[in-house]
């Protein structure tokens, strides 16, 4: 990771209020992410009989390289969709949900719950049913860490959804996956691309389900002024050429053309905001 971002719905109003719909090209690029999943763990399990984590984790919770890595509430899907469907076809970018692979979290705790833990009863075992929610509970995060890692840029979409109230002057959550992703994108090094490097060097001063009972609801700090805030001033700047040319779709460009014109866009983003106070 190389520099994070806070947004929000006023900051992407243009890319929301446009008809054109780019939910096609985010369906389309998030399904190349989600494997086909095997129906039978048997196929996961060690000579000794144990789950092989590395092999679990690769076909449920794939990981990769990608430009900006977006983290928000599942409430706010939609706008996410525009979202990410402009950056991927009109930027050229590679983005990645947080949601993309969140989806297969209960999923796969289903198939464990079946498999290891469902008795003659037909009631899951709660001591079993609870090692394996932690298990895959920690494989789901440290995928997601992976991911940010990878990533060049985090947008984290700061909405009523994701920040849910306000305790003792420090910002909430309800969500375990967003309080996780902030937390890393905080304690994580940052990197520097490698594009960069020989500008950056020759700077001066540059800064190295059903139950009556209700659920358990939990508040989780979230402290986010490591992120800048990336405003609709700002962000209209940096979309300001595609709303011109009518936020045309990317056609013909080969992969190394495709590349640069990633690492541009980015460029120009990190442009915009260099000397935006974090806060």
């Amino acid at each position: 990771m190389y520099r994070g971002f806070k947004i929000t719905k006023e900051t992407i109003l243009k890319i929301l209020e446009e008809n054109i719909s780019y939910k096609g090209k985010y369906e389309y690029e998030a399904n190349k992410i989600k494997t086909v999943i095997k129906d039978k763990l048997d196929e996961y399990l060690l000579p000794n009989n144990k789950i092989d984590v590395a092999e679990l984790r690769n076909d449920w919770f794939p990981t990769d390289q990608y430009d900006i890595f977006i983290s928000h509430s599942h409430s706010d899907i939609k706008e996410i969709e525009a979202l990410a469907g402009y950056l991927i076809s009109v930027k050229g970018l590679k983005v990645f949900v947080d949601s993309f692979i969140w989806e297969y979290f209960e999923d796969l705790q289903k198939k464990l719950d079946d498999k290891y833990n469902l008795n003659s009863l037909g009631y899951y075992d709660y001591r079993g049913s609870n090692w394996c929610c932690n298990n895959v509970s920690i494989i789901l995060n440290s995928a997601l860490q992976e991911v940010i890692d990878k990533s060049e840029a985090i947008f984290f979409y700061n909405t009523s959804n994701s920040i849910t109230h306000n305790y003792k002057d420090q910002n909430r959550t309800g969500s375990p996956w967003i309080f996780s992703e902030i937390e890393t994108t905080r304690i994580i090094r940052k990197k520097l691309p490698i594009r960069l490097k020989p500008i950056m060097e020759s700077q001066i001063g540059f800064e190295k389900r059903n139950d009556v009972k209700a659920e358990a609801e939990f508040s989780y700090w979230i402290k986010s002024t490591h992120l800048a805030n990336l405003d609709k001033v700002t962000f209209d700047k940096w979309i300001g050429e595609d709303i011109n040319n009518g936020f045309k779709m990317l056609t013909g460009l080969d992969d190394e053309s495709l590349e640069i014109k990633r690492g541009n866009e980015l460029d120009k983003l990190y442009s915009l905001t260099k000397d935006e106070k974090k806060g």
